[in-house]
């Protein structure tokens, strides 16, 4: 941080502009909203890539893991809620 006024880079900031542009230095592989008004993303994992729903700027609410990284990109782009569970998933979370 190099003035007072400055947040810190860990902390996404407020405007959705903003706040798309921090999800992706976060989330390289992807991010979008979906129909619902939600937001997705494509996160690379050690073993797996995974689908993370629900993202918002304090975290996320459900994570499928694929050991395909082109199974991951093919459910992420077949997406329309936060509520959609993908089938194919390896492991999840929440």
């Amino acid at each position: 941080m190099t003035t007072a006024n400055k947040r810190p880079d860990w902390i996404a900031p407020d405007g959705e502009a903003e706040l798309f542009a921090w999800l992706e230095d976060q989330y390289p592989l992807g991010v979008r909203r979906l129909a619902d008004g939600s937001i997705a993303c494509l996160q690379p994992l050690l073993t797996t890539t995974s689908v993370v729903l629900g993202v918002d700027r304090w975290g996320w609410a459900r994570r499928f893991c694929f050991a395909s990284p082109l199974r991951a990109r093919a459910v992420f782009d077949a997406l329309e809620s936060e509520d959609d569970e993908p089938a194919g998933y390896v492991a999840r979370r929440p």
